[in-house]
């Protein structure tokens, strides 16, 4: 989801191309962590221009709010926090990311474990 603040000239689009934040000033996650980011930008022909950084949500939606930049958040993110001052896009074409449960084989049977890999796997196929 994008994440824009409620006075851009975005923030009354339904759905936006991510080509489209090409000259804007980013807030995005640590070097470690942007990397999905920056592929996908690139992939829209720019790189973006990150000129705060954090793997804080809540300051990225109030960083964002304060009309400091855009971001891309995952729509969890944006569903724990009131994102005040902020308005959300969605952006095109659409990011997923993946996430890997794993655990040893005995382990599967425990009963949190097993509970956890069904939550997750039912979260998958929402």
């Amino acid at each position: 989801v994008g994440l824009v603040p409620e006075g851009h000239p975005l923030a009354r689009s339904e759905s936006v191309a991510i080509g489209e934040f090409a000259g804007e000033s980013w807030i995005a996650g640590c070097p470690r962590c942007r990397g999905q980011l920056v592929e996908v930008c690139r992939d829209a022909g720019f790189e973006p221009r990150i000129d705060f950084a954090t793997d804080d949500y809540p300051a990225v939606v109030g960083l964002v709010g304060a009309g400091l930049g855009v971001a891309v958040l995952p729509e969890l993110a944006i569903e724990s926090v009131r994102p005040k001052g902020a308005r959300t896009v969605t952006v095109e074409p659409a990011v997923s990311r993946e996430i890997v449960a794993l655990t040893l084989p005995d382990l599967a049977g425990v009963p949190a474990v097993a509970a956890t890999l069904d939550r997750l796997a039912r979260a998958a196929a929402r």
